[in-house]
């Protein structure tokens, strides 16, 4: 069952650019997982930080980073508080949430 666990979970956007999974830093486990949306013409959007293991999560408004670009893999309707839909694309987000990260470092 999914916890808010929005004190400790919130430490996976951290800026270092390291690559997803992450350990998670309530459980210790190489599960955790970021997304976000981001609105049009806005830099405000949604997050969600979570880990698949210890099903810790934590969703709110976020200022989205400019490295941030939307997948396809869900519209607005598909996304909401729990991130168990995102679990279930845990492989195809990190891959995504990597490859705009690995885009970003080469252009800075």
């Amino acid at each position: 069952m999914w916890s808010d666990r929005r004190d400790l979970i919130m430490d996976l956007f951290n800026d270092n650019h390291e690559r997803f999974p992450r350990i998670c830093p309530c459980c210790g486990e190489k599960s955790g997982h970021i997304y976000f949306y981001k609105h049009k013409e806005k830099r405000l959007g949604s997050a969600w930080a979570w880990c698949s293991k210890c099903q810790e999560y934590s969703h709110s408004r976020y200022l989205i980073p400019s490295w941030w670009q939307n997948t396809d893999l869900f519209t607005l309707k598909d996304l909401h508080g729990c991130p168990d839909n995102l679990d279930n694309a845990s492989d195809s987000i990190d891959m995504w949430v990597n490859s705009l990260l690995d885009n970003y470092d080469s252009s800075n």
